[in-house]
């Protein structure tokens, strides 16, 4: 047994419970994918993501077989397609903030009104995702009776719901004789008004409590942290991150898990309730923004050197950790959250999925257009790609790139491949869900990744565990300081570069050098759900000992 994994059965027997650990936020579902394998693993995970509903932050896009078109990409409608049978867990909560910590209480409590609170949570989020007639009858009719636009941001989307429900609840218990029917609707309405009060007027009174009870020491934690850094610029707006941030139940909500970590700048969070235990978990959240002369940067930057361990996830960002002092004890090398099991499941289920005999082959790259800019944290430099083509078809080679219509530079690269005489070679593939781009990924013979930043992101990861030779930037000094060992890609970033990647898969369509079988062991030695998730406990097992000893809650 590792020794995470030995420590981990120690506490379990010493608290008579699982390790219980808290996730707050969930850009690109890391946050999700890591529960979903330390679950897997016996820790009793939770994911925190209010207000935030985009597509690729939730259980469905990662792990639904849906069909059907579910609208706009920042609040999708899962309502109007199928999930075939799929049910979000219940250890993840994406709703508003007040109704999302209500309902985490609940639920680690076992207590009943945790159904409840998930039916509203539900209701919740139907009303803010929902494109039916159904859903626009019921906010008309909301708007009309209260006589206010129904607004969602933050907390307040959930405050004209409970409110309008809550009066009808007690309008029909008006008209009811029997007690035993009419109490609990009154009781029902009285939570409901609760809630309405504190997703309101009333949560910026708690909120300012919060920031005189914590905000003394917040504040000169900040001018200290940033004082060490040598930087004379002070947080402008320390109330406006207790508005947004903080709820009066949040502190109560930390306190009930072992382990609490924040992601990108959810870090605030924890610091401002008064909780420096915390993991911080970035990808790519400190490569710039820690740095900017802003209330973001400032709170970012300080919230990271007074968290008690720090996630990298971005192999170029162990100098950004550095920069901002983050002692070294205090970093964890960690891998980006991923189920590799999952991905290994789908091949063995795939094995029709493969790349054509006898024919040209094909390249496939999912990676956003973007490269007008040159943006280092954003842009892919796909262009070099399209002139590398030019350059394989003026040599007489033949080959298809499949690329993924989307980004913001997608008609420029469009009409680029026009002007290079290449139009015929690129086959411009729709938006794909999770399971349609993985076997696009079996079906190829290579995949094309970016060109500029020197980390490794998950369109690679997932083409190295399916057995793909991947084509794209790396740093291999920093890939062999963060590792150990570099993954076996096909290492370019010029033009020229490419080119000749391109002409290896060309000359060897059926990889029989092994270049995708060995990308898949270094996945499964390095950046497997098992390291993963041990890194993880390593990590978690310095904090938890490190403190007083606490009651097991």
């Amino acid at each position: 047994m590792s020794p995470g994994h030995a420590w981990l059965a120690d506490f379990e027997r010493s608290a008579g419970r699982p390790l219980r650990v808290l996730h707050i936020g969930n850009i690109a579902n890391n946050a999700y994918n890591n529960a979903l394998i330390q679950r897997q693993r016996g820790i009793d995970a939770y994911v925190l993501s209010f207000d935030y509903y985009h597509i690729m932050a939730t259980p469905e896009w990662e792990d639904a077989d849906f069909s059907g078109d579910i609208g706009d990409d920042f609040f999708p409608d899962w309502w109007a397609v199928d999930l075939k049978g799929f049910e979000r867990p219940r250890w993840f909560i994406a709703a508003p903030l007040d109704i999302s910590i209500r309902y985490l209480l609940a639920e680690i409590t076992g207590t009943p009104i945790r159904h409840w609170l998930w039916r509203w949570a539900t209701f919740e989020r139907w009303l803010i995702s929902r494109k039916s007639p159904g859903q626009r009858l019921v906010s008309l009719v909301m708007t009309a009776m209260l006589r206010r636009r129904i607004v969602h941001l933050s907390c307040t989307a959930e405050a004209p719901a409970a409110k309008l429900t809550s009066r009808i609840l007690v309008g029909i218990a008006r008209r009811l004789a029997s007690p035993r029917v009419s109490l609990p609707l009154r009781r029902a309405a009285g939570r409901l008004r609760r809630m309405a009060r504190m997703a309101t007027g009333a949560a910026d009174t708690f909120n300012s409590c919060l920031n005189r009870r914590y905000g003394s020491r917040a504040r000169a934690d900040v001018d200290a942290q940033l004082s060490a850094l040598g930087r004379s610029d002070r947080l402008a707006n320390l109330d406006f991150f207790y508005g947004w941030w903080c709820h009066p139940y949040m502190s109560l909500l930390l306190g009930k898990f072992d382990v609490v970590q924040a992601y990108a700048t959810y870090t605030a969070i924890p610091f401002l309730v008064g909780r420096r235990d915390y993991v911080a978990y970035e990808h790519g959240t400190i490569r710039h923004i820690p740095f900017q002369d802003t209330d973001e940067g400032r709170m970012c930057a300080v919230t990271y050197r007074s968290a008690a361990a720090v996630c990298i996830t971005n192999t170029d960002n162990l100098s950004a950790a550095g920069r901002l002092g983050i002692e070294p004890a205090r970093v964890v090398r960690l891998p980006h959250a991923f189920d590799s099991e999952k991905l290994l499941r789908f091949a063995g289920e795939n094995l029709d999925a493969r790349p054509r005999a006898n024919a040209p082959p094909i390249f496939l790259t999912p990676t956003r257009q973007h490269w007008r800019d040159a943006d280092p944290s954003l842009a892919k430099g796909n262009d070099r790609v399209f002139h590398a083509l030019r350059l394989i078809k003026d040599q007489g080679h033949r080959c298809t790139l499949r690329a993924v219509a989307w980004g913001k530079d997608l008609e420029d690269s469009k009409a680029l491949t026009r002007d290079l005489g290449i139009e015929e070679m690129i086959d411009w593939l729709p938006t794909m869900k999770k399971r349609d781009l993985w076997r696009a990924y079996l079906e190829a013979n290579a995949v094309i990744d970016q060109f500029l930043t020197p980390a490794m992101g998950g369109i690679t990861f997932e083409a190295l565990i399916l057995g793909r030779r991947v084509i794209s930037h790396l740093d291999f000094g920093q890939n062999d300081d963060f590792f150990g060992r570099r993954p076996p890609i096909l290492q370019c970033s010029s033009i020229e570069e490419i080119r000749e990647a391109v002409r290896v898969v060309i000359d060897d369509p059926h990889d029989k050098a092994g270049i995708g079988q060995a990308g898949r062991d270094w996945m499964l030695t390095f950046h497997s759900a098992d390291r993963i998730v041990e890194l993880q406990l390593e990590a978690y097992a310095r904090l938890v000992l490190s403190r007083p000893a606490r009651n097991s809650r």
